[in-house]
């Protein structure tokens, strides 16, 4: 269960996700993607996302338990 941090919203041919470390974003044939080098990164990918961070400390928690440590 869980070893892997994943997020994603698409607005049609648009859409924006984390994937671990890695947060990207897409438009049509374009595509980009950010390194993510600390949690505060991560925190403002959340935000892009319009996804809460409140739990974001337990998530990382719970990821490091299972021998994934994200930052």
């Amino acid at each position: 269960f869980m070893t892997n941090l994943v997020a994603r919203k698409v607005f049609g041919d648009y859409g924006l996700g984390i994937w671990n470390k890695s947060f990207y974003r897409y438009s049509g044939l374009y595509h980009e993607v950010t390194e993510l080098q600390a949690v505060d990164d991560l925190r403002n990918a959340l935000h892009r996302l319009k996804i809460s961070s409140v739990h974001l400390t337990d998530v990382l928690k719970s990821l490091d338990l299972r021998g994934f440590q994200l930052f």
